[in-house]
């Protein structure tokens, strides 16, 4: 994209107006040629990646269609040039790399690293090679990705073949999602998450095991201590998560969206009410609660986790939730005795799900 001022310039006897380029812009293209003549075609076309020249991507990318395919990887960080190009901001170079085949899968869930580098897990160490770029991209890098066909905003990252279980994957959502309390700037990282969650392809019932996610140490931080949830497995769909890490603009959009069903994935309504709990009763999210009870009196297959359950502390979180009041932060009615009836528990749940009563009037009852 040549950038520039425009002054008459004469042509054909006219006074025409002409494009006139910077001296940074042509200072810019002549280091990039050095670069092609001294290190070759892949080296200049990562640099000029770097640095927003479009004119030289799409002269090498023309030149040499066969020899230099838009995803090979070069340089230290091993990584491909669209990468280098969103890690810059650089939109024009990230739009032309695009145009010529370059996969916006890979640019939102690669690493910028390939190199092995150490991380301390239980007290030992792995070797895992993975730094994710996507909490660094511009609203405009983001926009640019998920306008490509090639984009998908439900591909998890990959992760490395290590020993053991099978680590749980995320995708950029909840990988943004998850960073946005410790994050430096949680407002922008908020914005992003955002950007994937009104995406309409996104799935918005994903959920992740706790129990198998590698904590990166920007996320094992002081400021996140998981608590021990009720099930043997910590699954988490997406609404739970984002009260987890208290995304609050991702909250307020997941509760009016259509698309997500606090019952899904099945196995982690009981996880959901424990996260809401006890966030309530830390005092976030007061002003959610009426949006949040009618979103979860919506599900039928929330109402089936949550009379299914053993855990006596999973129903009596929910009937305790239903019965505070958002404005006055006191509950309306008593507590439930301990040790509660399970029996009269479940009516009192039934009662709150009057859609989902039979014909005679009498609750569901499982």
């Amino acid at each position: 994209m040549i950038t520039g001022t425009f002054q008459p310039f004469p042509a054909d006897g006219a006074g025409a107006l002409q494009p006139v380029e910077h001296c940074s812009t042509r200072w810019k293209r002549w280091k990039n040629k050095m670069v092609q003549f001294f290190k070759g075609n892949e080296a200049a076309l990562m640099k000029a990646a770097g640095n927003n020249d479009v004119t030289t991507i799409r002269r090498i990318l023309l030149d040499n269609p066969s020899s230099v395919p838009p995803n090979f990887r070069h340089g230290k960080k091993n990584r491909p040039p669209a990468l280098k190009a969103a890690a810059h901001g650089n939109v024009e170079a990230l739009s032309v790399l695009l145009g010529f085949g370059a996969s916006a899968k890979d640019v939102m869930t690669i690493s910028w690293w390939e190199n092995e580098l150490p991380l301390p897990i239980h007290g030992g160490f792995i070797f895992y090679h993975y730094i994710d770029p996507v909490r660094y991209y511009t609203p405009q890098i983001i926009k640019t990705l998920l306008e490509d066909h090639d984009a998908d905003p439900n591909t998890p990252y990959g992760f490395a073949d290590l020993p053991g279980p099978r680590l749980s994957e995320m995708t950029s959502l909840e990988r943004l999602n998850m960073t946005s309390l410790i994050n430096w700037d949680p407002d922008r990282t908020a914005r992003l998450s955002l950007q994937f969650a009104r995406d309409p392809r996104t799935d918005l019932n994903s959920a992740i095991n706790f129990d198998r996610v590698l904590f990166f140490p920007w996320v094992s931080s002081s400021k996140l201590r998981l608590p021990a949830f009720p099930t043997p497995s910590a699954l988490i769909n997406l609404l739970g998560q984002a009260f987890l890490f208290k995304n609050t603009p991702l909250i307020e959009f997941l509760l009016n969206d259509d698309r997500v069903n606090p019952g899904l994935p099945i196995g982690s309504a009981e996880n959901l009410i424990f996260i809401v709990n006890r966030n309530l009763m830390a005092g976030y999210h007061f002003n959610f609660l009426p949006a949040l009870k009618a979103k979860l009196l919506s599900s039928r297959e929330f109402f089936n986790a949550l009379m299914l359950t053993d855990h006596v502390t999973t129903k009596r979180d929910f009937l305790n939730l239903f019965r505070l009041d958002p404005i006055t932060r006191i509950y309306k009615y008593g507590r439930i005795s301990p040790g509660p009836n399970m029996r009269e528990v479940d009516r009192k749940i039934a009662e709150l799900y009057p859609a989902f009563q039979s014909a005679s009037g009498r609750a569901t009852n499982h």
